[in-house]
């Protein structure tokens, strides 16, 4: 029995160490880089209590460079907040997601309007 009470107070102690060694801060991902607004496309269909229905296809440029990034259909009123159209004229930030060829794949969440007061097509009111 005092073997057997060892290898369990043994087996708590290694289990403890597992647990510590990792870091506890969050890793965060690279972001991919700020990218100009070329083009942007969103098709919105009435949804009820739901909002609309949106899908969105955007053209964004960065080096000189085009890619395309499209996003599944999503509807406008998500957990009692409103989803904003993107402003044209303002850059756009992909935090996360990949590149493949000419592609950009990420989700909406992922995708951040920097706005720019001086840009045509900023209004003072929108975010």
């Amino acid at each position: 029995m005092n073997k057997q009470s060892n290898r369990i107070i043994l087996i708590g102690i290694a289990a403890m160490s597992t647990l510590t060694a990792h870091s506890q801060t969050k890793v965060t991902s690279k972001s991919l880089g700020i990218f100009e607004l070329t083009s942007y496309e969103r098709k919105e269909v009435f949804a009820g209590k739901l909002g609309n229905r949106v899908s969105e296809k955007l053209i964004l440029k960065q080096s000189g460079k085009q890619y395309t990034l499209t996003f599944a259909a999503f509807h406008t009123r998500i957990a009692g907040q409103t989803v904003r159209p993107f402003c044209p004229g303002c850059p756009l930030e992909v935090k996360r997601g990949k590149i493949k060829g000419n592609t950009i794949v990420a989700e909406r969440k992922d995708v951040v309007q920097l706005h720019e007061k001086d840009s045509k097509g900023h209004s003072a009111g929108k975010q």
